[in-house]
């Protein structure tokens, strides 16, 4: 390429000597001095008008066509609804991808013959041209091989602005310098010789396509092609061809200008002493004069007129300086941020601006706010522009980051969000939107939620009609924000986020990458790669992130019929279906399947960004998002008397307890303690209504081949009767007195070491203190799902508030803490991980300004230490790993689980461990939130997709391991199967086969796929789909149960009002029958004793307890009398 363009330049440079020279005149031997030319044959200001009047109405011509062609012409995207539309499609896609390339995807042609050729004819041509125009100036005509030549590189001049408008699109580049230099220059240069045409002239402006000759350097020295060469040589040369290039340039324009001598427009002159003048004369005296240029053409003779030069030569110089003072000290309040925001631009007035602002804005570092913007600034039609507001000034890193090109858009301000004239310096009154973001990388996160929760409400006071969106760290202070005036809807915590992110992976691996490309920006291929570099596996991964979340008000013609056939309907056209607003309610509702459809129904969907969601959308949904926007927020306004609004977390426990302290009385105290103590025992009632879990794991596992680990299908047996009861007892009352508390939780195991001897239990470990509240979140997101053991590890101290001396937990069941060192291998191993379920790890807090690159170490050495161990343990690639990480750009420092040969690197999103699910970076969940402005509501569907349970939905994210007779069928035909029988199918996971081709990938890939996606499914093959917990039995022959069926379930297990209640009247029963039992004589053998649990047998003979152990009547409750009314069932 390099060798092409430099043989192609010196050919050129020798055709241009011998055209002058072969043009030269011969000299007459009569002549004294310099031939003087008085006669100009051709060339006329009339011709010049002309040729100017019908360049500039071509170009206009070109701009309203382009306009048409976008208003009412659009290209059709071609879709899968729409299959016809395939064939030419194709052919033209493989011609672009080929030969030509997309630069809004970045994508370079995958043969770069084409362009390297057109590109060195573009250089070359324009070079040749001005030569030839310097020709045509001394012999003022058109020789015919300067027509020829000009002809020629009219032609290269043509087809390289077809192959621009191919790859850059007809929009930009007719409004490029490019196209208005060539409607100037090819029309003439071709028609020259043609005298016919009324602008055929000699004189054309074909000088101007040394533009082309200064742009085209600075391309070749930004190339590769001349990395060989000095970065100060090819600068230097740079500056050379641009400044020749520009001397070239004005020259021209003024020898055009006086060589066709004055126009029709002569301008009156009249006679002085220092000369003839005129007005216009005058002007250009005192311009020459004041700026203090002083050319002498012109001079006063008279005394008064010497005298007022002095006047201008001050008032000259005075002006001058006052005006660079002034713009000196504007253009240093732009840079520091200090000036005033203006809606001045194109895309600021079409797409409006959002406002940035908290403590992620003034932090300082790049990494905690840059992968928000990018999603926000991700489309570029639809972006707005981003106003960065804080009070500190903007660091270097930041500075860098707005420098790229993808942040032009993107302004920083000096300001405050409490500050009223700050907030009129960046017309927050106009703003679409308003960001306050917490900071990821905070060390004080209360301190900083706070002060956001502040701003935020200072700022809807002061705007109350601008739309708003605060993002905090912890879960408890979204009730602060709430406190505060702050709609729910309009908060959001990011730590509850991230850890349900972290509990859904734990339950179905890989689910969390789906989730998050749903709202991320696409995963574009960087230029310097090719197609045909990336694996297949890579390229669907890659594919599958255009899949996109869209709101959209359904045709009217949908009212009356249920979600289920909505939803198969929208499958035909390519759009998923999958959530609705609740006209009652206000609520988005995921998969309502048997609901029925209201008129001006508003509902959430993905598709791949094509225009075939119009067929099933309202008519007016065509005129933008407006539409429904509106329709959303009307339908909020008008519920919001009666809207359901989400209460926090409580365990179960918790709530019973609520119940029982409704009485303060010191009797009443007194029975909530004792009916305390009786929670174990009626929370056992809800595992007499479950199935046998295991029997959905050994089908899974059958259908998997492997081999299942082993778990207990119960809580380990008990002993029965009186016998029971004073066990547990015992062991809820031994912990009631630490720390006040008193137990609450239901627990299945009586230490940590049960927990670890049973094996099948999920190891949470803790990278450092003040994460308890985010093991909090975890375990409540854990607890919706399942009731499998949680062990928690860490070189921290148990707060006593959560977890008792044996390491316990107070408030959730089956949750224990073990402390160690997490770098300790045989630790390790003695907290069960070879035999646990997965591992997650949550992060630790980092000191302010920490090195993005090191803030991670933590989490490098934890990886490093237990993926070391992983093949010792036998469990390579079936143990599911999280790891908490503050930026995604440390991926790469964790180890690699398998082995990829020659994998692309194309972003830090298509890292192997991000697509397996394995690492969930801060960053990348913060840019999540940046969908609140492009498709409002979306949020809400994220946070009831992970949280479902939490958001009082019916439906949850399942993942279903396909049955091996649906392996090879096409996607669409298990995904019509799918919503056939109410579910939603999001897309698959799939994991290495060795009948895979692509058995080299990461552990686990999700794919977002759409309902007419044709890829086969392959062997393992795991279907994400959005139905109630007992879809997957209820459908077996789709596909085994998921790896956690969802041990609970709120649809049959006891309310704890009604826990609350039985455990009243088993108090109650307790205690009528003690008093019988003091008044009668005492028993000569022991009294029978009823047992509560009924799926055990009553072995009355065996007393469990040792002699030396055995509990006191004081401190078991009171034996049951054979003749208590009291029955249990499972009704």
């Amino acid at each position: 390429m390099g060798r092409l363009r430099y043989h192609c330049l010196a050919g050129a440079l020798l055709l241009c000597a011998l055209a002058a020279k072969a043009e030269e005149a011969p000299a007459d031997d009569d002549d004294d001095g310099p031939r003087v030319i008085t006669d100009l044959t051709g060339a006329s200001w009339a011709r010049t008008w002309h040729q100017l009047l019908c360049s500039l109405v071509l170009y206009a011509i070109l701009i309203v066509l382009v306009k048409i062609k976008e208003r009412l012409i659009p290209r059709k995207k071609p879709s899968k609804a729409h299959p016809e539309t395939f064939a030419v499609d194709e052919a033209y896609k493989h011609f672009i991808a080929v030969w030509v390339g997309d630069d809004d995807t970045g994508d370079l042609p995958q043969k770069e013959l084409l362009q390297d050729f057109l590109a060195c004819g573009q250089l070359i041509g324009s070079l040749v041209c001005v030569a030839c125009w310097v020709v045509k100036a001394y012999r003022m005509e058109v020789p015919y091989c300067v027509h020829v030549l000009d002809c020629i590189c009219c032609f290269l001049f043509f087809a390289h602005t077809v192959f621009v408008i191919l790859r850059k699109g007809a929009t930009a580049t007719v409004l490029s310098a490019h196209v208005l230099v060539d409607c100037l220059t090819i029309p003439w240069l071709c028609l020259q010789k043609t005298p016919s045409i009324r602008g055929s002239s000699w004189l054309s402006p074909g000088y101007l396509r040394v533009y082309f000759v200064m742009s085209g350097t600075s391309t070749l020295a930004g190339s590769s092609n001349l990395e060989w060469l000095p970065e100060i040589a090819v600068k230097g040369a740079q500056t050379a061809v641009e400044f020749l290039g520009l001397i070239v340039l004005l020259a021209g324009t003024m020898w055009t200008l006086e060589l066709l001598g004055e126009t029709s427009f002569d301008d009156v002159y009249f006679a002085a002493d220092m000369g003839d003048i005129s007005f216009y004369q005058m002007v250009y005296f005192t311009f020459i004069t004041m700026s203090t240029v002083g050319y002498g053409d012109y001079s006063p003779v008279t005394v008064l007129g010497r005298a007022f030069v002095f006047v201008l030569i001050l008032v000259g110089v005075t002006f001058f300086s006052y005006a660079t003072v002034q713009l000196v000290e504007l253009q240093g309040l732009q840079a520091s941020g200090k000036g005033r925001y203006r809606l001045s631009s194109a895309r600021a007035r079409r797409n409006g601006h959002v406002i940035v602002a908290g403590s992620a804005a003034q932090c300082g570092q790049r990494f905690a706010i840059e992968a928000f913007l990018r999603n926000l600034v991700a489309d570029h039609e639809s972006a707005p522009e981003v106003v960065i507001l804080a009070r500190t000034p903007c660091s270097e890193e930041v500075q860098s980051m707005l420098r790229e090109p993808w942040a032009r858009h993107v302004f920083y301000f000096i300001g405050s969000l409490l500050n009223s004239d700050d907030l009129e310096r960046v017309c927050a009154t106009k703003s679409k939107m308003t960001f306050v973001l917490c900071n990821i990388n905070s060390s004080k996160p209360d301190d900083d939620d706070d002060a956001n929760i502040l701003r935020a409400a200072t700022f809807t006071r002061q705007c109350p009609r601008a739309p708003l969106r605060l993002v905090v760290l912890r879960v408890n202070k979204l009730k602060v924000a709430s406190n505060l005036g702050l709609p729910r809807s309009w908060c959001f915590a990011l730590n509850s986020l991230k850890t349900s992110l972290a509990a859904t992976n734990s339950l179905c691996p890989g689910v969390s990458t789906l989730v998050l490309n749903l709202v991320l920006r696409n995963v574009a291929r960087p230029p310097h790669i090719r197609a045909t570099d990336v694996p297949p596996w890579l390229a669907r991964y890659m594919a599958s992130t255009c899949y996109a979340m869209r709101g959209l008000m359904l045709d009217p013609s949908f009212a009356g019929k249920t979600f289920r056939e909505a939803a198969l309907e929208c499958a035909k056209v390519g759009v998923l279906l999958l959530a609705v607003q609740s006209q009652e309610t206000g609520q988005i509702v995921l998969n309502p399947s048997r609901m029925k459809l209201s008129k001006d129904c508003v509902a959430f969907g993905i598709d791949d960004g094509d225009d075939d969601y119009l067929e099933i959308a309202d008519p007016r949904c065509a005129d933008g998002p407006e539409v429904w926007v509106e329709a959303l927020r009307e339908c909020r306004r008008r519920t919001a008397a009666k809207r359901i609004h989400r209460v926090e977390q409580h365990t179960p426990a918790k709530q019973a307890n609520a119940v029982f302290q409704q009485d303060t009385s010191p009797e009443s105290r007194e029975v909530t303690r004792q009916a305390s103590s009786l929670l174990p025992v009626i929370g056992n009632l809800s595992s007499l209504m479950e199935a046998d879990k295991n029997e959905g794991r050994k089908q899974r596992a059958a259908i998997e081949g492997r081999r299942e680990l082993e778990r207990p299908s119960s809580p380990p047996q008990q002993p029965s009767g009186l016998a029971s009861l004073e066990k547990q007892a015992k062991q809820f009352k031994a912990t009631s007195s630490i720390g006040g508390h008193v137990i609450e939780a239901e627990h299945s195991y009586l230490t940590p070491l049960e927990v670890v001897e049973a094996g099948g239990h999920i190891v949470v470990a803790l990278q450092g203190d003040f994460l308890w509240a985010q093991l909090s979140s975890l375990c409540s997101a854990l607890r919706s799902r399942t009731k499998t053991p949680i062990l928690a590890i860490g070189d921290v101290e148990a707060p006593s508030n959560m977890f008792d001396g044996d390491g316990r937990a107070v408030q959730t069941s089956d949750l224990f803490f073990v402390r160690g060192n997490l770098q300790s291998v045989s630790f390790l191993e003695d907290a069960g991980l070879p035999r646990a379920e997965s591992f997650v790890a949550l992060g630790v807090l980092a000191a302010d300004n920490t090195d993005e690159m090191m803030i991670d170490l933590p989490h490098d050495l934890l990886a490093a230490i237990v993926e070391s161990q992983l093949g010792r343990w036998g469990r390579s690639k079936d143990l599911p790993l999280v790891y908490d990480f503050f930026s995604s750009k440390n991926l790469d420092q964790l180890p690699r689980r398998v082995k990829v040969e020659d994998a692309p690197d194309v972003g830090v999103r298509a890292n192997l461990r991000y697509v397996a699910g394995e690492v969930l970076p801060r960053n990348e969940v913060l840019g999540s939130y940046a969908i609140a402005y492009s498709t409002p509501g979306a949020l809400e569907v994220v946070d009831s997709l992970i949280q479902p349970f939490a958001t009082d939905q019916k439906a949850c994210l399942l993942d279903i391991l396909l049955r091996p007779e649906h392996v090879g069928k096409p996607y669409a035909e298990v995904a019509a199967l799918a919503i056939e029988r109410g579910a939603v199918p999001l897309g698959t996971v799939r994991a290495p086969h060795e009948e895979d081709p692509d058995r080299e990938g990461p552990v686990s890939c999700s794919v977002l796929m759409g309902p007419l996606d044709t890829v086969p499914i392959g062997p393992g093959d795991r279907l994400v789909v959005l139905a109630s917990l007992g879809w997957a039995r209820a459908n077996g022959d789709v596909g085994a149960p998921p790896r956690f069926p969802g041990d609970h379930e709120p649809s049959v297990s006891i309310s704890m009002q009604t826990q609350a209640k039985l455990a009243g009247k088993l108090l109650g029963a307790a205690r009528r029958a003690k008093a019988k039992l003091a008044s009668a004589a005492p028993p000569k053998s022991p009294p029978k004793v009823v047992d509560l649990r009924v799926t055990a047998e009553h072995s009355p003979t065996v007393d469990p307890w040792p002699a030396d152990r055995r509990p006191s009547m004081e401190e078991s409750p009171a034996p049951l009398s054979d003749s208590d009314p009291v029955r249990l069932s499972s009704k």
